[in-house]
């Protein structure tokens, strides 16, 4: 293999050129919005049970496993995919839920639920915050980069959103 030194992209993060320089690396090609994942990719996370997804969690709880990305990180761990940032990972169309405990109404185990948020450069990929629903009003998240998933009530006062992608 010939390594090729190549300039820096503008406007994208690290961890975007980290999840594309891995999956190159690892014989895929990055298609669109969708992330590459050599056992399956998106389709695999839109398919997989939401069950399972809340059964990976609580395993992924139990462990105390950090995730050096943080929130959008331990997702991606949860549906099996290439890494995405949290606002890729709540898609172009999320679902309004609200604020306040009254947001897991609507909401099914498994669910991906979070918001967006654009850092201080106006990126997409820089920002935005993801959990898993648990059921009964809990979610299981990483508060911080560098965490690991820890169960909560919620997200205070805080505007929620049901992913469209997931």
């Amino acid at each position: 293999m010939r390594l090729t030194k190549v300039p820096p992209l503008l406007g994208c993060s690290n961890a975007i050129l980290l999840a594309i320089g891995l999956s190159l690396i690892a014989g895929c090609q990055p298609s669109g919005t969708a992330s590459c994942n050599t056992s399956g990719g998106p389709q695999v996370a839109k398919t997989m049970p939401k069950a399972e997804r809340v059964a990976r969690a609580q395993r992924f709880l139990a462990a105390g496993k950090s995730y050096p990305l943080g929130s959008d990180d331990f997702v991606c761990d949860v549906l099996e995919i290439n890494y995405e940032s949290a606002n890729a990972l709540l898609g172009d169309k999320p679902v309004y839920l609200g604020t306040g405990s009254g947001i897991s109404a609507t909401l099914v185990p498994g669910d991906v639920v979070g918001w967006k948020h654009f850092g201080s450069t106006g990126d997409p990929d820089d920002g935005g915050h993801v959990a898993i629903f648990l059921g009964s009003g809990r979610f299981i998240d990483v508060a911080h980069p560098g965490e690991a998933p820890e169960t909560v009530p919620g997200f205070g006062l805080q505007t929620v959103y049901k992913s469209s992608n997931y």
